[in-house]
């Protein structure tokens, strides 16, 4: 799962308040996947949510479809413009280097 997914995951986690997704039970990714349904009007099944969360083993990335499902549900415009945002203010947080001057000697 690379950084990005992880941190959607986060905040979705954060949003539902359900606690550690790591003790949901199959009864919260049914839940979930009917709050993604009611919001995104896009189904996923309670499978595809378990894989995404890492509850059953997939070797795989989530398809484009399933990442954009997640971060329209996380109330970003698409996966695309979550990557972006994620992106920008990493660039931000960078620290700007200073242009480092030469002092010439007077009369050079």
């Amino acid at each position: 799962m690379t950084s990005d997914i992880k941190k959607l995951l986060d905040i979705i986690e954060q949003q539902l308040d359900w606690g550690e997704s790591a003790s949901w039970q199959s009864r919260d990714f049914e839940n979930l996947s009917g709050l993604i349904f009611d919001k995104t009007k896009i189904q996923l099944s309670e499978s595809t949510l378990r894989r995404v969360w890492g509850r059953v083993e997939y070797k795989h990335l989530p398809s484009a479809t399933t990442l954009d499902t997640l971060a329209q549900f996380a109330g970003f415009e698409n996966w695309r413009t979550f990557s972006k945002r994620l992106t920008d203010s990493a660039d931000k947080e960078k620290p700007t280097p200073k242009p480092v001057g030469i002092k010439l000697k007077p009369g050079m």
